[in-house]
């Protein structure tokens, strides 16, 4: 059971647990010196103690006989980062008749014994830390609680492999799920792709049949060529709004293909990296979902040629975009990734020969723009020497991280060619190969058993012959100490992904934290990657950073396991740890109505300041921006913060 209301009424019975936790906090803090010291901290400390390991069952169960025996009031343990253990000790106290709330944690090990050299120096910090936090729970205070519905509808924003999956697990239990894709399909990146590693299965028959899953389940409700344009409210009660961008034809397409077939312009196709064309009217690639044609007007004449051909009436040029709302409970973001192009770089955009890897991708795919049958793009020549350049725009002072799939990427379509032109001469340039999921250190072997050449080098030079087209490098070697010249006909730049723009934006639209690369932060790396800071908000494949197939299948199948976990009670309680006004000291200026980032907070006449207690997550930007200091935020109010400072100041 929980505290009550009368809890902050009762006499203060303040009990210390410091855990040692190994040498993570004994080997820098004298914990015998540092339960003693608190002992000294007044009357109301009634109990000290010490554990090798405070957060175990029996540790937890002796602070709860601990409570009941003394009569305790108030919680402080000295311990490591509340981040991941403050909930076991709430948890416990919610088993006696003390509130959770009047628990405080003191984190001694990253705050202190793991950021301080001197040992003496870590004990006195752990002092000045354990002191202020005994400050604060005495002024601590219950939380009220407010139960709200979870509708049983899900927002999956991206339609790759990520999205698909776990759109589909949702679906499969029973969740309404409303899937929005900005392309014209679904399928993402994976659709773009020939192959897959480590077992050089063809994407498009793993992905296009789970496509085809998706768009007939009854549970999932498609909206391509669409983007997110707003989202309200708050976990288990999120209003939605989506555009549908004009496609300027209708449902009733039958994707019989007579409008293209008249249609005079031709245009590039995103889907084939540009390499391909389209006619202004048009499908994406032959196993597009939905199977819409789709009208590019920066391309098309509006010769009417196609409005003629269609028998079904299912051209419509006065299309406009449309607004969809509906209500969802839980959201999950997989806007996968975008490709660096390195336009000034090694040629790329300036010499014919130099592709990017995503390009050398849709010419080996059977339903590519070459169908499949490889040669250099200035002419039908054969490619003899082919040369890769790995971590393009990746591993470098803008772009520190590693793309994750390029050593893969590369190493599959190097294979790929060289079993298509066995006499053909292929290189990789690379900084280091990295294999290290199931399978990909076979695959690299494979690959070498090939007589694939591996030079460790950057490419220094690079040039294009304008009669031959030929491309000639200079690589330096570090393994041999020399510098190798090599005249290729065809060299693949292996780029770095990006965080999608989709990401970017929807970061935006659901005030999503992103790490400096971009891509969407988690609640916590090792315990808790599929979850936001936000409630109910998560987030699944490229779009929290790069990963292969498996692991982006593997985060979206867990991301729909915790919707799932989220929607099945139908119900979830919330923390109304929110903004508070002070209707005396109010005076109506407006300011905190309008820097709330959630919109949850309105001046209402004769009232003052009104906080929507649901919607609002307590950031306290309302209070930092009120000239009168009318706003607190609960459990973080001015005196709660000002007691710990103050104790800091004083010293141990």
């Amino acid at each position: 059971m929980q505290g009550n209301d009368t809890d902050d009424e009762k006499e203060l019975r303040i009990g210390y647990y410091c855990c040692e936790w190994g040498i993570n906090i004994r080997g820098k803090i004298d914990c015998d010196k540092l339960v003693e010291y608190t002992k000294s901290l007044g009357d109301e400390i009634i109990l000290t103690k010490k554990s090798a390991f405070l957060w175990t069952d029996n540790s937890q169960n002796e602070i709860i006989e601990d409570i009941k025996e003394k009569n305790l009031t108030r919680i402080v343990a000295s311990a490591w980062t509340p981040r991941t253990h403050e909930p076991i000790y709430r948890d416990t106290l919610s088993k006696t008749d003390v509130s959770p709330y009047y628990f405080q944690m003191v984190n001694i090990r990253e705050h202190c014994s793991w950021v301080t050299l001197e040992n003496d120096d870590a004990l006195e910090k752990a002092k000045i830390l354990v002191k202020s936090g005994i400050e604060r729970a005495k002024k601590l205070e219950i939380i009220p609680i407010k139960t709200v519905p979870v509708k049983k509808a899900t927002l999956v924003v991206g339609g790759g492999i990520a999205g698909l999956n776990a759109a589909l697990d949702l679906a499969n239990q029973g969740i309404k799920v409303y899937l929005v894709e900005q392309k014209t399909t679904i399928g993402g990146r994976m659709a773009q792709l020939d192959r897959t590693f480590p077992t050089d299965d063809c994407a498009i028959w793993i992905c296009g049949p789970k496509m085809l899953e998706v768009n007939r389940n009854e549970n999932i409700e498609i909206l391509s060529y669409s983007e997110v344009k707003s989202v309200e409210g708050y976990v288990g009660n999120y209003e939605v709004t989506v555009e549908k961008k004009p496609r300027f034809i209708t449902d009733d397409c039958n994707g019989c293909g007579a409008c293209a077939e008249v249609c005079p312009t031709y245009t590039t196709n995103y889907f084939d990296e540009y390499l391909g064309a389209r006619k202004a009217i048009d499908i994406s690639f032959g196993q597009a979902v939905p199977f819409l044609y789709d009208v590019d007007r920066s391309a098309c004449v509006e010769c009417f040629s196609c409005v003629d051909a269609c028998e079904l009436d299912a051209i419509n040029f006065s299309q406009l975009p449309e607004e969809v709302k509906f209500d969802v409970g839980t959201i999950i973001v997989a806007t996968g990734w975008d490709i660096y192009e390195p336009f000034g770089e090694y040629g790329y955009g300036e010499y014919e020969n130099v592709v990017t890897q995503a390009q050398l991708e849709r010419i080996l795919a059977p339903n590519g723009p070459l169908e499949g049958h490889v040669h250099r793009i200035s002419d039908d020549k054969k490619p003899e020497e082919i040369v890769f350049i790995q971590c393009v725009g990746s591993r470098d002072t803008e772009r520190t991280y590693c793309s994750g799939v390029c050593c893969m990427l590369a190493l599959k379509n190097a294979k790929l060619l060289k079993e298509e032109f066995p006499d053909a001469n292929i290189t990789i340039c690379y900084i280091d190969i990295r294999t290290n999921e199931k399978g990909f250190e076979e695959y690299y072997q494979r690959a070498k058993d090939s007589d694939i050449r591996m030079i460790r080098g950057k490419v220094g030079e690079i040039s294009e012959d304008p009669e031959t087209k030929n491309v000639t490098i200079r690589v330096y070697s570090s393994l041999t100490d020399e510098i190798i010249k090599i005249d290729a006909d065809l060299v693949v730049l292996s780029t770095a992904a990006l965080p999608s723009k989709g990401t970017e934006q929807i970061a935006k639209i659901l005030n999503l934290d992103v790490g400096r690369n971009g891509f969407l932060t988690e609640s916590h790396f090792g315990l808790a990657p599929q979850e936001t800071k936000t409630k109910g908000i998560f987030i699944a494949g490229f779009a929290q950073g790069p990963k292969d197939i498996a692991y982006s299948v593997s985060q979206a199948r867990a991301a729909a396991s915790k919707v799932a976990e989220l929607t099945a009670p139908g119900e979830i309680d919330l923390e109304l740890i929110v903004a508070e006004v002070d209707k005396d000291f109010c005076i109506s200026c407006r300011r905190c109505e309008q820097e709330c980032p959630k919109l949850a907070i309105k001046i209402v006449d004769e009232e003052g300041a009104v906080v929507d207690e649901i919607n609002c997550d307590g950031c306290g930007i309302c209070a930092t921006c009120c000239p009168t200091e009318a706003i607190d935020i609960r459990y973080y109010r001015d005196h709660q913060l000002y007691a710990e400072i103050q104790s800091i100041l004083e010293g141990g």
